[in-house]
């Protein structure tokens, strides 16, 4: 009720809009676009995360609405602190690039999500990600003693032989396990690679000479699947 005189109040009300109808509305867009479902589960994660710290700081209860208006710079630097104590650096700052990343969505259309503040100009509100260094790469001596002693134990069977094809080419592992049989030529030793992590690797397979010791090393799969 907002005072207006002594003898008259009138009551204004608005209506603000749920912080978490928004998430999921968020996640559904980018499902629509074709964002992977790895991604958006990962996001989902990290707002689940995001809504359970706003709700320990502003003190909502699981019954309660969670409000835009709780998207502020004061809630993202409590919220950081918070989580300094349960999870790593780099899961702090997905999760709050992922929130930051909510709040730019929703102020993209204050109508639809009305009371949302307007967010801050840039990233500067996130925290520093973790850099890793990749470590050194193994010697091939490495590599050999790690296949004999994959080769000791049957139940490994399948490590084994992803461990030969990726000492010889230097494949991923994911576009080592995404070969097929018919993918090998084995008379001419060249194999076909479809797959890969870069937009230029996906866009055509590619040919790729193979050693001869590969395929002897594989001799035993090659055996029981002569063809496609």
């Amino acid at each position: 009720a907002v005072p207006v005189s002594a003898e008259v109040e009138v009551e204004v009300e608005m209506e603000i809009g749920d912080a978490e109808e928004a998430a999921i509305a968020y996640l559904r867009e980018r499902a629509s676009n074709g964002s992977a479902a790895s991604s958006i589960q990962r996001w989902g994660y990290a707002l689940t995360r995001w809504f359970r710290t706003v709700r320990e700081i502003h003190e909502i209860s699981e019954d309660e609405m969670v409000y835009v208006t709780t998207f502020t710079r004061e809630t993202f630097t409590r919220a950081k602190v918070d989580w300094r104590d349960e999870v790593g650096q780099q899961t702090i700052y997905m999760t709050a690039r992922v929130a930051l990343d909510l709040w730019l969505w929703i102020a993209d259309d204050p109508d639809e999500w009305p009371g949302i503040p307007m967010p801050p100009r840039g990233r500067g509100i996130l925290p520093r990600p973790q850099h890793y260094r990749a470590p050194p790469a193994p010697l091939l001596e490495e590599i050999d003693a790690m296949i004999r002693w994959l080769a000791q134990d049957g139940r490994r069977n399948v490590s084994k032989r992803v461990a030969i094809v990726g000492r010889h080419t230097g494949l991923r592992v994911s576009q080592i396990l995404a070969l097929q049989r018919f993918d090998l030529d084995v008379e001419n030793a060249i194999l076909t690679v479809r797959t890969g992590k870069t937009k230029d690797e996906r866009a055509e397979p590619r040919l790729m000479p193979v050693s001869r010791h590969m395929i002897d090393d594989l001799v035993d799969v090659l055996d029981r699947h002569p063809t496609a």
